[in-house]
């Protein structure tokens, strides 16, 4: 399983490739200049209670570590792994301002086509 990353300039993904086909994804957006929100994570059926989920939250973590980065994360799966990693603190923006946006953020429902 190898873990890719695709920017553009506002946006971009961390994506799980297995065989040449994607079976994981985790998507985010630049809110500010050195922020990014984890918008939504989605596994493939298939490959779901592996760990993926998992690997795609910790490859942004680690990417925003290395960028100065702080994450504000929305999607339910990426609030949920925040909380159960707390050595992931060190990237998470708590201000006020981002809490807010987030707040008045829904993470979108993707199915696996």
């Amino acid at each position: 399983m190898d873990i890719q990353h695709r920017q553009e300039t506002t946006q971009g993904a961390f994506l799980a490739v297995e065989n040449g086909r994607n079976v994981g994804e985790l998507t985010y957006v630049y809110i500010k200049e050195k922020t990014i929100r984890i918008d939504h994570t989605l596994v493939h059926p298939g490959q779901r209670g592996k760990g993926l989920a998992h690997r795609l939250v910790k490859a942004a973590v680690d990417y925003a570590r290395a960028e100065g980065l702080t994450i504000v994360p929305v999607c339910s799966f990426a609030v949920t792994d925040f909380k159960r990693h707390p050595e992931y603190e060190d990237v998470l923006d708590q201000s006020a301002d981002t809490a807010e946006e987030a707040a008045n953020t829904s993470c979108p429902l993707h199915k696996w086509e």
